[in-house]
């Protein structure tokens, strides 16, 4: 594996093949915990523990091991290999490179159902946060496998598996031939969302004349915050009526459902259960225009060029 990139292996489940073990696979499967002198667990449990407990729990683990009599070297290296891995995952951090392999591959996903990808050249990328995405150079930008963090990785020769911590979902991924292996240190703060350059722009333009989102609104505050996400502006109408107003590029179906989110959750607010919504976009979709009245939002479509005042409003002529 190239350096840079972290594999967390878990060691607890690998007893019968651990080098630095000296005791049989079945005695090394099981330890007493010190706060639960009744309890032997399996080390699966152990481990999971460990994570859910914290580093005190850890600790006094280990030192219980190593103060009971016929204490194990291996089973102390074995611990200190799962609190290694823990944090890693725990922090969301496998490594400091994204790995980009290019590869004759077959892939096999089996969990909550089961799907094979027969051989064929495909890319697959192993990011620093633990996430492992299969792609073809077919069906667009997404991926067809993919797992999400946290994930146990561990590669053998020509062989990569790809599992949850937790549950029964796992990628196994046979690679035959190898044309490309590689990893690149990303500049981890590229990853903040940051909103589009027309959207940031539409929200200035529109903060500074909210009428345009609707007669007589006038701003309140920009990014108002909701527990599932910030509403770009919240206006107050003629009457002291509050208008949330989400502001896109392009008014889709995912636009006015997430409005919809917004508002369901600004509206738990006895002193907002009135509130209203706008989709604010330089163009809005036929289907969205549809859903949107359907969830009784209003839509309007501006013009960021007439907002800025480079562009004249079109004239109407009415016959």
């Amino acid at each position: 594996m190239p350096d840079g990139v972290y594999a967390p292996v878990d060691p607890m489940e690998t007893a019968a093949r651990d080098p630095v073990s000296d005791r049989a696979p079945a005695e090394a499967e099981a330890v007493q915990l010190p706060h639960r002198d009744d309890a032997v667990l399996p080390a699966r449990e152990l481990r999971d523990q460990h994570v859910e407990a914290g580093w005190e729990t850890w600790c006094m683990t280990v030192v219980h091991e190593m103060l009971r009599p016929g204490a194990s070297p291996g089973r102390l290296a074995r611990l200190a290999h799962v609190r290694h891995t823990d944090v890693a995952v725990r922090a969301h951090r496998y490594g400091d490179a994204m790995r980009l392999i290019v590869a004759r591959c077959a892939v096999e996903y089996t969990g909550r159902l089961t799907a094979q990808l027969p051989e064929a050249l495909r890319l697959v990328m192993v990011k620093a946060d633990g996430s492992v995405l299969v792609h073809a150079d077919a069906g667009g930008y997404k991926p067809l496998n993919w797992m999400t963090p946290p994930t146990v990785i561990e590669e053998e020769d020509g062989r990569i598996v790809v599992r949850k911590r937790k549950g029964d979902d796992r990628i196994d991924i046979t690679l035959t031939e190898v044309l490309s292996d590689v990893s690149h240190a990303m500049d981890f703060d590229a990853t903040r969302l940051e909103k589009d350059g027309v959207e940031a722009d539409l929200q200035i333009a529109l903060a500074a004349a909210p009428e345009c989102c609707g007669e007589g609104f006038r701003l309140v505050r920009r990014e108002w915050p909701t527990d599932v996400g910030p509403v770009d502006l919240m206006c107050r109408d003629e009457d002291d009526g509050w208008i949330a107003v989400e502001i896109k590029r392009v008014g889709t179906i995912d636009a006015v459902e997430q409005l919809s989110r917004y508002l369901e959750r600004i509206r738990r607010d006895p002193a907002l259960a009135d509130c209203r919504g706008v989709l604010a976009a330089q163009v809005v979709k036929p289907q969205a225009r549809v859903l949107a009245e359907a969830r009784g939002v209003a839509w309007v479509e501006v013009d960021l060029a007439q907002l800025r005042g480079e562009r004249e409003p079109a004239l109407t002529l009415f016959g």
